[in-house]
């Protein structure tokens, strides 16, 4: 490990900055008050690189922007278009293409006006048109620092697409491909040298004394088409609809095949979704994780709340790293969930330092073997990693180090993060009382995992019988042995394992993963699902697998948190149900007839949706819901059977609930009983003869640590 630490005597020696702990007596381990390597913070450490070159790898991003949307959401794309030129240094090489009746290449070399270069977008281009794309190629993609200025020309000057050409079939399959064959001229024209006379194609004319473009990152904006018809006779529109359905067909069976052929080494696909799940989601989806990349869902709200352009602006400034994770004695990685640039890299194996550290080299002292190396990794991607005990662990506590490197012009850049470990039979999958969060998620996340992308049914089913068989083993490790009501006299009582309260997040999550497969009838649904939760950071992860309810306290004037796990809206009361994919509004009779009274909720309502709303874009169909709406009351009825469960059970999950009268929680209980074969969350338990321990004095602790405790 880059931090030495030796847990027998409970002292820590830190190899950084030299701090060590020689009184164990005086700062143990487990002691916050240690230094910023062994808290958990991440801590960043700069080094000159030693080759004797101080040009930075240069980037290539090529945009490629369908314009078939309406006007409020092109603008908000190009707003976000232009914050991206704008934060991209002048060593970057740019190329803007957009997609509507035709594929526009804007010519970026003009100083005056903007001019394209326009090709047939209906069909795959013929060798005369991609050798003249070639010829001009130093003047379709260019150094920022020679057209910043024509770039964002460009992109002021995209308009929706004209209501005539919307029947007129334009693939995406060939604007892809048109794209990945100029990002290929890219890398080819950087790799090659310049040589006079040749005919090969190039971008001989790009600025080589600032760097090599050896990154080419390939970014379509993809929106869907306009529901209204266009005006004309009915024999028109059928014939527009028969080209249109041929023409998604024939796109479809295209991107097929670019998915399952060769993927382009050096150039990684993004494709962001503007209004919903694109089309032939599958086919892009794997296009883009072949390549590295993602496909990723920006709401209508995220989007013109500037969510694309925080996003696109720290998405394209990532650099491909080096990943390497030291582990405590003991431990072992048995598997790597999340985006890696190379997959093939992405295998658990020992790895012996070839070089040994000199005396000055503070990294990498005392050790010789990093559990895991990954290369090819993204500096923003986020990457778990499942962890299993192989020998006996010493001490209160383990440590799991993760140093992350990347060359940064002529430095080297390392990032290091060191977390302490709670030591259970199988650590960062099940915990006993630390980061009970954290175990959730990394256990979905490996359920989702090891979810094939085809799934069938048969698949799918015993997929869900291992949720219930990792519910089944924390049970048994750490609860309590209990007996159920036996069946007859005769017969053999169940033998149930009683969870303790400290475990119930992690059931809760089992839970909604066991619903949330259940609802994804879908190979793209599935898709989406594990390529959004295994991508996502820990507490989108949990936001998308464990709804949060905010319900509005006037006492307080604010809304409190809760897990939702098992609650309906409360009728009456103004309530904020995250949902992850959804955001279902419930407000009041005061808030519903704007009353005075009722406005501060109203806004106070508005700014908590805003909140959580802005700058998810990791999730999918991010969407705000009002209990009036149909869905809004099927998410709020599928999320929160509770007709089955105890007072006690409701009142320990959300204490709000103490202050409601029996006749209002049976009216509650009755307004949103699940469907036909639907499961509470204590059935779900007690069907794999686990039960959750719940006590009044439970529930009176839950309801004096929120200030809610009633006489």
């Amino acid at each position: 490990m880059y931090s030495e630490v030796s847990q027998q005597g409970g002292q820590w020696t830190c190899q950084f900055c030299g701090h060590s702990n020689s009184n164990a007596a005086a700062l143990p381990v487990l002691d916050l008050q240690v230094c910023r390597e062994l808290s958990g913070e991440a801590v960043d450490y700069e080094e000159a690189s030693g080759t004797g070159s101080d040009a930075e790898d240069a980037l290539c991003v090529l945009l490629l922007v369908d314009t078939q949307t309406s006007q409020p959401d092109l603008d908000s794309i190009k707003e976000a278009l232009l914050e991206v030129v704008k934060s991209l240094d002048d060593s970057t090489s740019v190329g803007i293409l957009s997609l509507e009746a035709v594929i526009a290449v804007f010519d970026l070399s003009q100083q005056q006006a903007v001019s394209a270069l326009a090709l047939p977008g209906d069909r795959p281009l013929s060798a005369p048109l991609l050798r003249t794309l070639e010829a001009g190629m130093q003047a379709h993609v260019m150094p920022l620092a020679r057209c910043r200025a024509q770039a964002n020309a460009a992109v002021a000057s995209l308009k929706p697409g004209n209501a005539l050409h919307r029947h007129r079939h334009v693939s995406k399959a060939a604007a892809l491909s048109l794209a990945l064959h100029m990002a290929q001229c890219a890398r080819h024209a950087s790799a090659q040298p310049c040589v006079e006379g040749s005919s090969a194609p190039s971008i001989a004319h790009m600025d080589r004394s600032r760097g090599n473009a050896s990154h080419v990152h390939v970014l379509l904006v993809s929106t869907e088409r306009h529901n209204e018809e266009p005006s004309g006779t009915p024999q028109d529109e059928e014939h527009g609809s028969a080209r249109s359905a041929s023409g998604w067909a024939e796109e479809e069976a295209a991107l097929s095949r670019m998915a399952e052929g060769e993927c382009p080494q050096g150039i990684l696909l993004d494709v962001v979704a503007t209004s919903g799940r694109p089309r032939h989601t599958r086919q892009l989806l794997q296009l883009a994780q072949r390549s590295g990349g993602a496909v990723v869902c920006c709401s209508p709200e995220g989007l013109r709340k500037g969510g694309l352009a925080r996003f696109l602006c720290r998405h394209l400034s990532r650099a491909p790293a080096t990943l390497e994770i030291y582990l405590s004695h003991g431990l072992a990685a048995t598997s790597v969930l999340g985006p890696v640039t190379r997959a093939a890299a992405a295998t658990p194996r020992l790895m012996q330092n070839a070089a040994k550290p000199e005396q000055h080299d503070r990294y990498k002292s005392g050790f010789k073997r990093a559990a895991l190396q990954l290369s090819g990794v993204d500096t923003y991607s986020s990457i778990a990693v499942h962890m299993d005990v192989t020998k006996p662990l010493q001490g209160s506590a383990a440590f799991m180090q993760v140093v992350l490197s990347w060359k940064l012009g002529g430095r080297i850049c390392r990032r290091v993060v060191t977390r302490m470990l709670g030591i259970t039979s199988v650590l960062a999958t099940y915990c006993r009382e630390l980061d009970v969060a954290v175990a959730a998620v990394l256990l979905a996340k490996g359920v989702l995992q090891d979810l094939p992308s085809a799934a069938d049914p048969e698949e799918l089913a015993s997929t869900q019988d291992s949720i219930g068989k990792h519910l089944q083993h924390v049970a048994s490790r750490f609860g309590k042995a209990a007996t159920g009501d036996a069946a007859g006299w005769l017969r053999r009582r169940p033998k149930l394992w009683e969870l303790p309260h400290s475990l119930h997040l992690l059931a809760e999550v089992l839970y909604h993963l066991d619903r949330r497969l259940s609802e994804a009838v879908s190979i793209d649904a599935l898709s989406l699902l594990r390529a959004h939760v295994v991508s996502a950071s820990y507490d989108a992860s949990l936001r998308m697998l464990v709804p949060r309810l905010h319900v509005f306290l006037p006492k307080i004037g604010r809304f409190e948190e809760t897990v939702a796990a098992n609650m309906a809206l409360l009728p009456g009361v103004s309530a904020v149900l995250d949902c992850g994919s959804a955001i279902v509004v419930r407000q009041g009779a005061a808030v519903e007839s704007l009353s005075t009274a009722g406005r501060m909720e109203q806004e106070t309502c508005q700014h908590l949706v805003d909140s959580i709303v802005s700058g998810r874009l990791w999730l999918m169909d991010t969407s705000t819901e009002t209990m009036r709406s149909a869905r809004g009351q099927r998410l709020a009825g599928e999320l929160a059977p509770m007709h089955a469960d105890t007072k006690e059970q409701q009142l320990s999950q959300a204490p709000v609930l103490a202050s409601l009268t029996e006749h209002d929680r049976q009216e509650l209980a009755d307004s949103f009983r699940a469907g036909s074969g639907d499961q509470s969350f204590l059935q779900w338990c007690m069907s794999n003869l686990v039960i959750i321990g719940s006590s009044p004095d439970n529930v009176t602790a839950a309801m004096q640590s929120k200030g809610l405790a009633t006489d």
